[in-house]
């Protein structure tokens, strides 16, 4: 066991971003709390008893956080003589409605601030964060000054008072740095270097703080929910870490955080620049870092870890680290991956992106990385790792990444983003779950291993063209469109083999729960992802425009394309819209307003006959329509891998197609739908739900542009390229299907199979393009296992390694205590072709 079930943590707005009462809930395996964005008031906090796991959590309501202790907090400066509480709350940025910031988001911590906080007659900005981790909470108060000359003026130091508004509540004991503070029938554990007393039912924390000119400083108060968290959070302090880069034997930095963790400084490790990788030995090549932990205490503890890169540049974009042991085996320790690359300017002319250097929205601009690790420590025990960092190959392949990125230093609303990336040469999904950036669910998408501006001229091995957007639902009544609420995300894998990140939500009128998964696999070829839909219909649901999956997004499609195609797996189909008929590679049906192509307000739902259903546009033409559009330079693609929906009592075993124009940024163009069929109607009822998967492939333009290593993709000849064969070829061989000899087939994409009693498995997969994941789930140890392939000679092992034990993926199911194992395996593109694997235990 590397981590308990309760050992996660999740934050989400309660009613979406800057809806409803902009109420942010933290939700931990041991506590709870809710911070009012609106006016930065912490409002509720308290232990939480017989949590649920991390996947229930997913799908349960807000009841629980809304049902723990209310509280109150606030903020005061000392100035005048007298305590000065803030007297609310000045935007960020002047263009934009953000006052809080997501900075780092994944299973190991949840970390969000509020600024700034603005007090009577004074130049000081105030600044709250909140770090939520499995076990703690870090509340951290930091007041910002300008300049030396506002120092003249308030003194070298100020002394801060932070109070939490706990009805009832009275000192218990105090020991150290430890207080027991006892209110609304709980035990609250503080631990501070800051003084604390207790003042007509307020806790109250006060510090001087240093004011340093330019940036800001404070303090932190951690709450633990239990007696014992507090004492690990004390003894943890004590544990004895060295880390050494591998290849130099040079010792890292390490240093204990105030807010509960440590850090390892592992900057310096990998060269800058996007050049190097035109070398070999550059794309394979990953940081190794050799890690020992001692703890000294007499009970186990799991510690927390951050390995950090900063003031550096380093190839960013698809980084991804990730645990082994001492002997080189993955061991599924989860590493939450949290970056950021964004960097504001010091030059006027930046305009939108301009600040000054001393500028308080710059706090957290990148570049950085913060990777974050729990390590379980036995009682009185040592124990060694291996912390590796890959930035492009894996195994030969080009390694899969799925990263929160912080927004510091780029501005807008500072919400969640996340960006997922093939080897460290930009981007290829980015997700972001709230749309709180105004544009889609599905947003900058990028070709993979193709020529930036498709011009061989231009470096390898770099960013490339966007072709965004996409969506998953849309749903709207009377024409108004109906938001999410509760949006959560799930990292469950981060790579290098395969991410996997799980979305909930649900509508805000309450009629439509919604389970969303993003998938990226490791591979060679092109940026692909495989994306998951299923929704749950919880009350008769009525609706004028229901698309389930979008291809292009209303407010994120400033592309061009020529032509597209509609097809099943006997190739494009033929319909008709309005007396036109459409068939084979077609023209775009354009027009000049935003609307359903040739039926306006309503949807076509274009009937797809036969087996398969896939859509492609193809023809791209790259255009400069913002400051960073340079795309498309790839031809989009999906193709539906499965599918099932029950709609009013009623089997319904594939969607129909809308064909959406819109004009984002001025560009007419098509954003194809996957929507519910006639027989459906217009109201769907309670109790009936769809699922599916489709896979979205960008494809080179032309042949000539890849300049990537696959002997599949190379092997397709080259006037499919650029047309709807391409696309019908993969649509076919994409659709691989899987059957077990040992074993329990549980999902079909990606394959994933429950191995035997036995631990082992012996599986059939017939069709796949390129590289197929694999994932071997119910492992009772991350070590002892090989994946063999029989072929003529007979099984023989798997081994993609480069420099040993380097091409496959381990991940932790701490709900069952079970292990999961990650290959990916390379299938020549035939439809017919048939690969027999088993999983072995080894003695």
């Amino acid at each position: 066991m590397n981590r308990l079930f309760s050992d996660y943590t999740y934050m989400w707005w309660k009613d979406g971003f800057n809806k409803g009462d902009k109420q942010m809930l933290f939700q931990t395996g041991s506590y709870g709390c809710s911070l009012m964005s609106s006016d930065g008031v912490i409002n509720r906090l308290g232990a939480i008893f017989e949590p649920p796991g991390a996947d229930a959590l997913m799908q349960a309501d807000d009841s629980r956080v809304l049902a723990l202790p209310e509280c109150s907090s606030e903020f005061c400066i000392f100035s005048d003589g007298r305590y000065q509480p803030a007297e609310g709350l000045d935007y960020i940025d002047q263009d934009a409605l953000a006052v809080s910031r997501i900075l780092e988001s994944g299973l190991n911590v949840q970390r969000m601030d509020v600024m700034y906080y603005r007090f009577r007659d004074s130049v000081l900005k105030g600044r709250l964060e909140l770090a939520a981790f499995p076990r703690h909470l870090a509340i951290s108060l930091w007041l910002y000054v300008p300049d030396e000359q506002a120092v003249e003026q308030t003194g070298q130091s100020v002394s801060v008072r932070f109070s939490l508004k706990l009805d009832g509540c009275s000192i218990l004991s105090r020991s150290g740095r430890t207080a027991v503070i006892s209110a609304h029938g709980q035990q609250y554990f503080f631990i501070t270097s800051a003084s604390l007393s207790v003042e007509k039912g307020r806790v109250i924390f006060e510090a001087p703080v240093l004011l340093k000119p330019g940036t800001f400083n404070g303090f932190s108060i951690l709450y633990a929910p239990s007696a014992q968290s507090a004492q690990a959070l004390e003894a943890q302090r004590e544990v004895q870490i060295s880390a050494a880069d591998q290849y130099t034997g040079r010792e890292l930095d390490v240093a204990y955080d105030e807010r509960g963790y440590f850090t390892v400084d592992v900057s310096g490790l990998t060269p800058p620049g996007q050049e190097q990788f035109n070398q070999e030995e550059a794309r394979r090549r990953y940081e190794q870092v050799k890690l020992s932990l001692r703890n000294n205490w007499a009970k186990e503890l799991l510690l927390p870890v951050c390995f950090i890169k900063e003031k550096e540049n380093f190839p960013i974009s698809g980084l991804c680290p990730f645990i082994r042991d001492e002997e080189g085996e993955p061991n599924g320790i989860a590493v939450q991956l949290s970056k950021n690359w964004h960097k504001l300017n010091s030059n006027q002319e930046a305009g939108y992106f301009y600040a000054p250097l001393n500028h308080p929205k710059r706090f957290w601009e990148g570049p950085w990385l913060h990777a974050y690790a729990l390590f379980p420590l036995a009682a009185l025990s040592e124990k060694r790792y291996l912390y590796n960092c890959t930035f492009a190959q894996w195994g030969g392949a080009f390694a899969a990444s799925h990263a929160q990125l912080c927004l510091a230093g780029w501005g807008g609303n500072y919400q969640q983003w996340e960006s997922s990336a093939i080897g460290s040469f930009g981007e290829s999904f980015c997700y972001d779950p709230e749309t709180a950036h105004g544009r889609a669910f599905i947003d900058d998408i990028r070709p993979l291993l193709v020529y930036k501006l498709n011009s061989p001229e231009k470096p390898r091995y770099n960013w490339t063209g966007c072709n965004g957007g996409g969506n998953f639902l849309i749903y709207e009544k009377e024409g108004a469109r109906v938001p999410l609420k509760r949006v959560r995300s799930c990292f469950k894998k981060q790579g290098p083999n395969l991410c996997e990140v799980v979305y909930t939500a649900v509508t805000a009128d309450e009629s439509i729960q919604l389970e969303l998964c993003a998938f990226l696999p490791r591979t060679d070829d092109c940026s692909r992802a495989m994306h998951s839909f299923k929704y749950t219909f919880l009350k008769d649901t009525s609706f004028t425009r229901l698309a389930l999956y979008q291809l292009g997004a209303d407010g994120y499609n400033d592309n061009q394309y020529r032509t597209m195609s509609i097809g099943n797996d006997c190739g494009p189909i033929s319909f008709e819209l309005n007396g036109q008929t459409f068939e084979g590679e077609f023209e775009l049906p354009l027009s000049e307003r935003d609307e359903y192509a040739l039926t306006g307000s309503r949807m076509q739902r274009i009937p797809v006959p036969g087996r398969g259903l896939f859509v492609g546009f193809f023809k791209a033409e790259p255009q400069k329509t913002n400051f960073c559009k340079e795309g498309p330079v790839a031809n989009r693609f999906i193709n539906l891998l499965d599918y099932r929906a029950v709609i009013n009592g009623v089997l319904c075993e594939k969607p129909a197609v809308n064909l959406r124009v819109t004009h984002d940024y001025g560009v007419p163009c098509i954003a194809a739908e996957l929507t519910v069929g006639e027989e459906a109607g217009s109201v769907i009822k309670a109790g009936s739900a769809i699922s599916g998967t489709v896979e979205y492939i960008n494809f080179p333009v032309q042949k000539e542009y890849y300049y990537g290593p696959s002997k599949v993709l190379r092997a397709v000849p080259e006037n499919e390229f650029n047309t709807f064969r391409l696309a019908h070829r993969v649509s076919l061989a994409g659709k691989y299907r899987c059957r077990t000899l040992l074993g329990t087939l549980t999902r079909s994409y990606p394959i994933t199979v429950e191995v035997s009693r036995e631990q082992s498995a012996n599986i059939i997969i017939e069709g796949g393009f390129s590289y197929v994941p694999i994932v071997f789930t119910g492992l009772t140890s991350y070590r002892g296992y090989a994946l063999e392939q029989l072929t003529p000679q007979g099984w023989k092992r798997i081994d993609q390694s480069v420099y040993g034990n380097d091409f496959w993926q381990c991940a932790y199911d701490a709900e069952r205590d079970r292990y999961e194992i990650i290959f990916n395996v390379e299938h020549c593109g035939e439809p017919a072709s048939e690969y027999q694997y088993r999983l072995v235990k080894l003695d």
